[in-house]
């Protein structure tokens, strides 16, 4: 009897310490991670959409594809087949919005498409008020108010609250000179806040935010100029937020009154942080990625922080040789994260 609870001791000793070893987010090193493409390979895919937990969609240089994440089945071409998609939203599978323009060296007419149908068949529109016009860089909708999106244009962050259909200015104007505004996302713990951020005439990369709609903070030298401010990502209660830069990943913890560089992207050529992420299930979890200036061969480089963005390590891919990221969305199955992104020619790929 004495030898039963002995090993009953030591088996609730082990169980104890797997269970804290499991939950300690910040000590131990990522497991081995599989890279799996999952669809759409030779194609450019700006921007990545969930739709519920299963639904995928993909904004690429050849329209918008769907998929299925748990299927075997591959991506479904859904619309604006040969048109450079910037960007998308998904209001539901049958009503959503996209824009089309010029990205690096491909180019499109700008417009704003609508679809009612699933893709059936595509309205068009155009970003502006009805006296000025401009393509659209960015979409983005608000976390809760129906209908409610915003977009971004060369020195304009404009709002509509009728999916799209009309335009009104919450920042900057239309028809300005600059290289362009190229993000702007409500943060979703506070949404009162929108940051916006893109590079100027000369430039010169900035980031801000608003509040109620009105300006209240605006930074010019966050990353050494030239550079540009390409993603936001809010984490915890809103108030820990990172940018992604040209040639850098920042992070504030208090809303921007202090800031810090978390990761360099000079150290393997100039990486443009494209792609950030969260963990639904481990705060502390935190993932991101990005695009090399100039590097026609590239592998998938993702970065992992297990101490809510303050140390990161590299897991590589290499035999993806088209692995810039351009996009990146993570979801939670159990107590694992899955990680996709949207590549530079690459296609999609899921890591977990």
């Amino acid at each position: 009897m004495k030898n039963y609870f002995q090993r009953l001791a030591l088996l609730a000793l082990a169980i104890a310490l797997f269970c804290s070893c499991d939950d300690d987010d910040s000590s131990s090193p990522a497991p081995d991670l599989t890279f799996r493409q999952i669809g759409l390979d030779n194609l450019k895919v700006y921007e990545l959409v969930f739709y519920g937990e299963d639904s995928l969609f993909a904004a690429t240089n050849d329209g918008i594809y769907v998929k299925e994440i748990d299927s075997a089945d591959p991506f479904v071409h859904i619309g604006l087949k040969g048109r450079n998609v910037l960007d998308v939203v998904v209001f539901t599978p049958e009503h959503i919005i996209a824009t089309t323009g010029n990205r690096g060296f491909i180019s499109d007419t700008p417009d704003i498409h609508e679809t009612l149908n699933g893709g059936s068949s595509w309205e068009k529109s155009s970003f502006g008020d009805g006296f000025n016009e401009e393509p659209a860089n960015s979409l983005s909708k608000h976390p809760t108010t129906e209908g409610t999106v915003y977009a971004t244009g060369s020195t304009v962050v404009a709002k509509s609250v009728d999916y799209g259909k009309s335009w009104e200015v919450i920042w900057g104007n239309w028809g300005g000179f600059a290289s362009g505004t190229s993000v702007a996302e409500i943060n979703p713990f506070v949404e009162t806040d929108l940051w916006y951020g893109g590079q100027g005439g000369i430039e010169n990369g900035y980031l801000g935010y608003l509040r109620n709609e009105q300006p209240v903070k605006q930074w010019d030298d966050l990353v050494d100029n030239p550079t540009v401010a390409v993603e936001v990502a809010f984490t915890n209660s809103g108030s820990h937020i990172f940018a992604g830069f040209e040639g850098a990943l920042m992070k504030t913890s208090n809303n921007g009154d202090t800031w810090k560089q978390v990761i360099d992207g000079h150290t393997d050529g100039l990486r443009f942080f494209y792609g950030i992420g969260k963990s639904d299930v481990r705060q502390s979890h935190m993932y991101a990625g990005g695009w090399l200036k100039g590097v026609d061969e590239q592998s998938l480089v993702l970065y992992i922080s297990r101490d809510s963005g303050e140390t990161w390590e590299t897991k590589t891919f290499e035999d993806e040789t088209s692995g810039g990221i351009y996009s990146m969305k993570v979801i939670s199955s159990g107590n694992r994260d899955r990680v996709f992104v949207g590549l530079d020619g690459g296609g999609v790929y899921e890591v977990r």
